[in-house]
């Protein structure tokens, strides 16, 4: 394979691993413009559960553990595909964010808990933005993306 072909292979990898990233993201959430003319949009696994499902299922560590697990896959979506994010929950620790969810989903047990990821992303991202503008930073140093803080 020469020089040329090695690039254009290259480039079509690279151009197919950033499709493979944006699919999740226009898959579930709510901040895209993905969403049909009434605003409606696939959710797929946990996401589709109520938010009344997982307030029941906390007192299971493992149930908890699944919906972490889904909640970190959200974020890490929103964080690749939010321009200028990097961590779009800033310093809020992941068990922070996790008990905003609970909390949100006791007081709207209708709710997906999709829904509740998305508020959550959305209070965070306007407060985050709000931060930004006076010249603060997402939670991270100005030049290397931080990992969100885990317990």
């Amino acid at each position: 394979m020469n020089n040329t072909d090695k690039a254009a292979a290259d480039t079509l990898r690279a151009l197919v691993l950033r499709g493979l990233l944006l699919v999740p993201w226009l898959l579930v959430s709510s901040l895209t413009v993905a969403a049909d003319r009434q605003g409606n949009y696939a959710v797929w696994g946990l996401g589709s559960a109520s938010c009344n499902q997982f307030v029941q299922g906390s007192d299971s560590p493992e149930r908890t553990q699944r919906f972490q697990d889904f909640m970190m896959g959200y974020l890490t979506a929103v964080n690749g595909m939010t321009p200028d994010t990097g961590n779009v929950i800033g310093t809020m620790r992941l068990s922070e964010g996790l008990a905003w969810v609970r909390e949100y989903c006791s007081e709207h047990r209708m709710d997906s808990f999709e829904r509740s990821l998305s508020q959550l992303v959305l209070k965070r991202h306007t407060e985050l933005t709000q931060q930004q503008a006076q010249g603060q930073t997402w939670g991270r140093a100005a030049t290397a993306p931080a990992a969100p803080p885990q317990d």
